[in-house]
């Protein structure tokens, strides 16, 4: 079973207005004890700064349906961030981060993904070709996602894909807008 955190940021202030905006960040946890670890350190940053803003992180696993997400409502979120984990997860969970952001995701929210991707099936350059296959020999079900069929699976739960960005070392982040 893949586990995932997520920490919800429920309001700051702009300009002496509350903006009422829930940001879900989600992180892969590579076994028990760094979920622990990562939980402890998020929980010890709101006692330590008395953080308003932040709160508890819990478990969830993306491939299960969006409905078993911690209890996050449709429409609940305004940006969903998940950085450098499609590559570590299988198609279903792939699928299910998607599925579960076009449900949780408010109109107009974002979901916003980086880490390196094929393109219309080719992998650029040879460095993330071998990336690639040491994914795969890790976990059969690892691998770089095609960016073609993340925004096929987008569209086909509400959204579009809205920008690519180059990032360094051969990644790119991906914005996807709910419609």
């Amino acid at each position: 079973m893949t586990f995932w955190s997520i920490c919800k940021l429920p309001s700051y202030k702009l300009r002496q207005q509350t903006l009422k905006m829930y940001i879900c960040v989600i992180l892969k946890t590579f076994g028990h004890d760094l979920g622990v670890m990562l939980f402890c350190s998020i929980r010890s940053y709101i006692v330590a700064t008395k953080v308003k803003t932040v709160l508890q992180p819990v478990h969830l696993d993306a491939s299960e349906p969006w409905e078993k997400w911690a209890g996050l409502p449709r429409g609940a979120c305004d940006v969903i961030v998940a950085i450098n984990l499609l590559q570590y997860s299988s198609c279903k969970t792939v699928e299910g981060v998607v599925k579960g952001s076009g449900q949780i995701l408010k109109q107009n929210g974002l979901l916003i993904t980086h880490g390196p991707y094929a393109i219309n099936g080719t992998i650029t350059p040879s460095c993330m070709e071998d990336l690639d296959q040491e994914l795969r020999e890790m976990n059969p079900g690892w691998g770089l996602p095609d960016i073609d069929v993340l925004r096929q699976l987008a569209f086909g739960n509400g959204m579009r894909m809205e920008r690519m960005i180059e990032m360094e070392e051969y990644n790119k982040c991906l914005v996807f807008r709910k419609r």
